[in-house]
Order: C-alpha cells, then structure tokens, then sequence
C-alpha cells in the first residue's frame, strides 16, 4: 500500500508537470516548424532587446548592492534564533505586484502636484518616469536578495571576519572576502531578480519603456502568428538563459557549513536596513496614502470596489488556493523524486525541474502560446476547450509559470539533510516520505508550507502571463486593475493592494494551522473544490446576448483601417463620416460604410495620447489632447486651425481634457480630470467664459468627467461621470437636474461609463468600459435594454471606450478588439 501510494504521489506529480511543462512547451515549439511566418515586422524586438537587458541588469546590481548587507545583518539573527519583525516587513513588497509599487511612487507627483508642474516646464516627465520605474523595481527586489542572502548567511561564523579585523586587513579585502562567502546566495538572486525584471511587462509598460516583453505582446496583437512571435522571441530566451547559467556556475562550489558557536553574537545595527526599508517601501506607499487624505473618505470606495470588483476577487482567491494546495503537493512528489533509491527517477525529478525553471524563464508571451496552442482546441466533447474557456486554464498557467518554485524547495530540503541522518534513516527502515518528512521536520514542513503559500501569493498577483490567457468573462483581480493605474484611479489601487495583502496573509496562516494533518488538508482541497465549480461553467444564464451587428471593420496595426487601442469616436453625420483617435496619436476619417478616408498625426505624442473628439455644426474635429493639456481643432482633412489651453488649475487651463461637447450659442463645452474634474466653457474662439463642477462624489462634483453630450434641444447635458458610475445631467450653465446609476453589474447599474449618445427619441445608449457593454436608458435612467457581452467574437465587446449614433446606425467602439462594430438603433 505504501508502494503504491508513493507511486501515485509521482505519477501524479509527472501528470501535472506534462500537462502544464511538456505538452505547452512541445505545442510551442512545434508551432515553428509547422506555422508559417507571417510577414510581421520583428525588428523592433530585437531593437528593444539590449534596451530590456540594460535596464533588467542595472535593478539587478542595485538590488544586490541594496539587499546584501541587510540579508547579512538577518541571517547573522536568524543564526541565533532571533527572528525580527523585519522578516514580514521584506516579505510584504514580494507580495504585491512590483507595478503596484511603481503606482504607489507615481502617485507621489499626481498630476495638479508642483513636482509635476516641475518636470513638465523641464521636459522631465519622461525621466520621472523612469526614475519611477527603477525605483520600484529596485524596491520589489532588494528584499527577495536579502532574503536569500540570509539563507545562505545564517549558517556562517562571524568569527572569520572578525580574525580578518584584527590581522589588519582592509576594508576592500574584507569586503572580497564577504562576497566570496556569499556568492552562492548573491548569484542565484541575481539571477532571479534579472529573470523576474526581464519578465515584468506592467511597470515598462506604465513607464511607456518598449520591452521585450511588451513588444512580443504588440506582436501578437498586430496578427502576427506563433511561429512569428516563438522566431521573434528566440534569441532574448537565449540570452536569458546563458545568464542565468552563468550566474548559476558562479554559485557553484563547496559549501562549507560551520556551525554558529554559543559565544559568537550577532553584532551590527540595524538602521540601513530600517533606513532602506524606509526609503524603498514605506515612503512611496506613505506617500500614496497621503496623498488619498485630500479625497474623499474610503467608504464608498469599498463599497464600490466590492460591487465592481467582489466576484473577480472571489475567483482570485479560489485560483490562488487550488494553486497553493497543487504547489504543496508538487513539494512532497518532488521530495519523493529526488530522494528515490532509482536513479532513472532521480535523473526525472532534474527533468521536471529543468523544465519547470524553462518555463519561468521565458518570456510571459511564450508560455502564453504554449497553453493557448494545447488548450484552445476543439476535441471530443469539447475537451480540452472547456479548460480553455474557464479558470483552469489559469491554474494550468501558474503552475506553468511557478512550478519551479516546488521544485527548488524540495531539492534544497532534500539536499540539505545530512548524510549520516539519512543513513540511520534508511538503516531504521525510514526510507519513505513519512520517514522523511518526520525525520526532517521542521525543514520538510516549512518547504511544503513556504512553496504553498508562495505560489499561492504569486497567483495572487501575476499580470504579464493572466493578462495573454484570462478568459473572456473569468477576469481576475490584478490584471483588471491595471486599467485603473492607467486610467488615475487610485481608490481602488489602493484596495486592491490592501486585499492582496490580506489575502496571503490569510493564506499562509490557513496553511500553517491546516498542514499537515490529512483532515486539515482535506478541508482546503473541499473548499477549493467547491469554490471552483462556479468558475469553471461555461453557459452563465443571465448573460446579455451579443451586439445584432450590420458591420464591423478595423483590424489591429498601424495601418490604413487599422487600429491600436482606439479611444474617441465621432460621427459626422450630415456630412456621412466619422472620425476614429486612437493610441497611436492618429485620427482616421472614414465613411459611415468603414471605408478609409484620411488620416492625420497629432503633433505631439511622447507624454500620452488623445482620449475623445467630437465634430463641430461647423464640421471641424476638436480633438481632446490629453497628455498635452489642450484642445486642437481641425478642419475634415487634418489641417490646423484652432488649439487653445495649456497646463494649470485656473481658468481656461486643463489638468487631462477628455472630451468636448456643443452647447447653445456655439459654445464649447471641454470636460478634464486629474485634480480638476469639471467643465470649462469657451466661446467659439477658444476664450474662457465660465466653469463648474469640482472633484468628489457628492452633488455638483464629478469624478473624471469622462464625454458629454446635449439632448436635442440643447437644454440639458448629460456627463459620463466615469469614476462616480452614473450620469450626471445639468443645464447649460452647470445647475444640477438629477443624477442616476450607481456602481454594479445589474440593469439600470453602470461600470465605468465612458461614452454617450443620445438617440432620436431622447433615449441613451451608455458605454460601459467595466461592464464590457452597451446600455440602453431613458432620460430619467430607467434601464431598457442592455446590449453585447465581454469577448471577442462578433457583438462581444472588451474594453469598449466609444459610441456614436446616426438616426439609423449606432457606432460601437470596441477598443479592446480594435475595430468599430456598427448596429440598428434600438
């Protein structure tokens, strides 16, 4: 019986890793010879590569020179039994995405801040923001190398330095001598934190810094195929992996364990560490907070948050529990594995962890591919499809992507038992898991628990892998909130960090109170079990039906026709055309039929890029210049004839234009957010006439005033309060007539609503960017329909921003596909 458990363990641990290592990586590869490559521009990825390497390998020298001396002082502690508060305060950045950290250092020079104001007279927010990025990068891993310096520290003499000390050696031959000692630690956390920063895709792309990374991504969106990306990806994988090799020679040699002595204490303070500590982690999210003390109290926040965010939270922590539980039973498999008596299932056990180490490796796109290319098939019955289309393919991704992590806690555990325990073992007939287990606890718990409840927090928060294979509808938490970093929304960034930290808080504490007993283990494999049934339907009944579309047109790329990421649509509809801006800074005109017409490029566009535009009665194109703090007017061809604004808070100056209307007597009507959050009103020649509205959720505030438009007799206007989730109407001169919505996924309810227009009848058809649909309401906001559903097929709709209307045809933008979809008004 015991036999066969044992092969049961391993056969089960084989299993998993064919199905989240072999068949992946295989299905990759072989994409290459049997996929043609398409004729994709991949230059652009090797023009990057250096550029992601430069700045991977300089976090990686500073982490090391940060992390070093702290992970010396722990380990020095941790040698004699001391385990400091400072543990959990360097494991608490690991746990939240290194993005969130990079979120946290922006937010300290908002955009109404004077340090702001500062580098934009200077041309220096390109610098902030790489500064922004280095900083947090360098704050997320510095911990990661003190801990394993500590590891490797606390079994080591001081004795030897302090013989050094009184031999009259130097400073700089001290120092030598240290790192030599610890080189082993300082080389593999090198080569984690150069892999993990290589990896990251979320804080260069908030840097708007071209990555690897991101480009493969770009790749992959532009249509290009996976022989194309896995080509274009080769040779950064290569280099990734001779450095990780020669950081792993470099650790190579004899470990030499000395036993602390009684009398040898500990010495050193601790205040570059605390002062570090302090600089790296703690000012950024004090910072943050201080900044969140001006608005307005968290209450609704939280409420909202959960209304918007609770069932992506929920399937968060169910992904990150079956994580954990699969992540500790690969630790015990694995232990089987290298401990066995066999070689040919020793020499397995190096296989699956070559493999597994692979996998993390390279970059998120590949792995991606791999599952994308084995699980988005349609077998019998429609297996594995259905692994696809629900959050398994989640679970099959993090293992993927965080197996190693098992791997190498087992090795370490089985590797570090001492020969002549293991001989009284096996000579006591103690050979198996049990007696391994029992005869080596506490380190074989701790291995077991630590790989749990790491892969588990590393579910929590993975974005670059999440982000390629999340399905259509099973969003999780972290990577939805990368639209609220880009978008300024910080409350819910905030909250969000918060949860996660709670949450693997609360994760580690049920392991540890759960493990090992059987019962208890039993218990959280119940739980995760019927938490996931819900997650892994596929028919959900009261989803809305797709869009009944006429028309769709736009493909992704920069292209005539094409798209990248479009964000403001205007229909011209006495003149039939409209006109498209998107993430590329350009404005495309096309006919009302979705033939090219003409294009025209903004004149600046490194700090960011338009976000709405509307048609004059003149029919000139008022484009909202976001990122530059103006309004330009064009003529249909792309010629200049009006900008007006510039940076600032008073009168006629704009924080971040979003979208322009057209009032009575010719008026211009300009919504802007980013510390102002109102609305301007200009005469005809782009001169101030008055304002109103204020930041905050209260009457007569808004938050991030989104579009506008005025009903047919321009007597009222109606405001896609976005961040506030409702539509507030006023009069031309900004009295408040009513408001309605409120946060929520219901009819009647609104997520982030973006765009309007309003219809013959007087009826609304809402965007709503967090509800991946199109809204029907009366003027009143009584729901009459709701229309399109998250996805990617025709009528399903991610991420749409925009939407226009004709008496006939309603144009849906649907940014997040990249194309237009044109419907029948309702």
């Amino acid at each position: 019986m015991r036999a066969a458990a044992i092969m049961l363990l391993l056969a089960a641990t084989l299993l998993i890793w064919v199905v989240t290592v072999a068949v992946p990586a295989f299905t990759a590869t072989a994409s290459i010879v049997v996929q043609t490559p398409t004729e994709v521009d991949a230059h652009r990825v090797d023009a990057v590569l250096f550029t992601t390497f430069g700045w991977s390998g300089l976090v990686t020298l500073c982490a090391l020179g940060c992390g070093w001396a702290p992970g010396r002082w722990l380990g020095a502690r941790l040698s004699k039994g001391i385990v400091p508060a400072s543990v959990v305060l360097l494991i608490a950045p690991a746990i939240v995405p290194p993005a969130f950290l990079f979120y946290a250092w922006w937010q300290s020079w908002p955009a109404d801040s004077g340090l702001y104001r500062w580098a934009l007279q200077h041309d220096a927010v390109p610098t902030f923001r790489t500064i922004t990025m280095v900083l947090a990068l360098i704050g997320w891993s510095w911990p990661i190398v003190a801990l394993l310096v500590a590891g490797e520290h606390m079994h080591r003499s001081r004795r030897r330095a302090e013989l050094l000390r009184l031999d009259g050696a130097g400073v700089l031959t001290r120092v030598t001598d240290a790192i030599r000692q610890d080189r082993r630690a300082l080389s593999i956390a090198g080569m984690l934190v150069f892999v993990l920063t290589v990896t990251n895709t979320t804080c260069f792309d908030l840097a708007l810094i071209f990555s690897v990374g991101n480009e493969l991504r770009a790749m992959r969106e532009l249509g290009a195929n996976h022989a194309q990306v896995m080509m274009a990806a080769l040779p950064g994988t290569i280099m990734i992996i001779v450095a990780a090799v020669v950081l792993l020679l470099l650790a190579r040699g004899r470990h030499v364990r000395i036993r602390v002595p009684m009398n040898d204490r500990p010495s050193g303070r601790p205040w570059f560490t605390i002062i570090l500590w302090c600089c790296t982690i703690a000012l950024p999210f004090t910072l943050f907070l201080t900044s969140m003390a001006s608005r307005p109290s968290l209450t609704g926040d939280v409420r909202t948050f959960f209304d918007l965010y609770g069932e992506s939270l929920t399937r968060s922590v169910m992904v990150a529990g079956i994580v954990g539980v699969i992540g500790a039973a690969l630790t015990l498999g694995m232990m089987q594995g290298f401990m066995h008596h066999q070689r040919v299932v020793r020499v397995a056990a190096s296989i699956v962890l070559a493999g597994w180490a692979l996998m993390f490796i390279v970059p998120a796109v590949v792995v991606a591919i791999g599952i994308e290319g084995t699980l988005n098939r349609e077998l019998v019955a429609g297996w594995p499809m259905i692994w696809y289309q629900s959050t398994i393919v989640l679970v099959i991704a993090y293992i993927a992507r965080f197996g190693i992590i098992a791997a190498l806690l087992a090795m370490w555990c089985v590797r570090r038992e001492p020969t002549a325990r293991r001989d009284l073992r096996v000579l006591d007939g103690a050979s198996s898991l049990r007696g391994f287990v029992a005869t080596n606890a506490p380190a074989s718990r701790a291995a077991v628990i630590a790989a749990a409840v790491v892969m588990s927090m590393l579910a929590l928060s993975e974005i670059p892998v999440t982000a390629q294979v999340m399905p259509p509808g099973r969003s999780v938490l972290t990577p939805s909130l990368l639209n609220e970093m880009h978008y300024q929304r910080p409350q819910a960034v905030m909250l969000a960090t918060g949860m996660l930290l709670l949450l693997a808080g609360g994760a580690a504490v049920l392991l540890r109170q759960c493990w090992p007993t059987a019962r208890g283990m039993a218990l959280v494999l119940l739980a995760c079990g019927i938490i996931v049934l819900p997650g892994c339907r596929n028919d959900i009944g009261d989803e809305p039906e797709p869009i009944r579309t006429r028309l769709i047109w736009g493909l992704t790329g920069a292209g005539e026709g094409q798209f990248m990421y479009p964000r403001g649509i205007a229909v011209d509809a006495e003149r039939d055309r409209l006109f498209v801006v998107d993430k590329a800074a350009r404005v495309q005109r096309f006919s009302l039929d979705g033939d090219y017409e003409a294009e025209w490029q903004m004149p600046d566009f490194e700090l960011g890029k338009p976000t709405g535009l509307n048609v004059g009665p003149d029919g000139r194109v008022y484009v909202a210049d976001t990122h530059y703090f103006r309004v330009m007017v064009y003529d249909p061809d792309g010629r200049e004839h009006l900008r007006f604004g510039s940076y600032g808070e008073a009168d006629g100056k704009f924080i971040y234009p979003t979208d322009v209307a057209f009032g009575p007597n010719g008026r211009i009507y300009v919504a802007e957010y980013g510390g102002n959050d109102r609305v301007q009103v200009f005469e005809r020649d782009g001169t101030f006439a008055f304002a109103f509205g204020e930041p905050g959720r209260g009457m007569g505030q808004l938050n991030r005033p989104q579009s506008m438009v005025f009903n047919a007799d321009r007597t009222e206007l109606f405001i896609a309060d976005s961040c506030n989730h409702r539509i507030v109407v006023t009069t031309p001169t900004g009295e408040i007539i009513r408001t309605f919505g409120s946060a929520g996924r219901e009819p009647g309810m609104l997520s982030y609503p973006y765009d309007l227009t309003i219809l013959a009848d007087g009826s609304l058809l809402i965007v709503e960017f967090g509800n991946n649909r199109v809204q029907h309401m009366d003027p009143k906001g009584e729901c009459l329909g709701v229309f399109g559903r998250v996805g990617r097929g025709d009528g399903e709709l991610q991420y749409p921003w925009g939407i226009d209307a004709t008496d006939r045809r309603v144009f849906v933008l649907d940014s997040g596909n990249n194309r237009v979809q044109v419907m029948r008004t309702p």
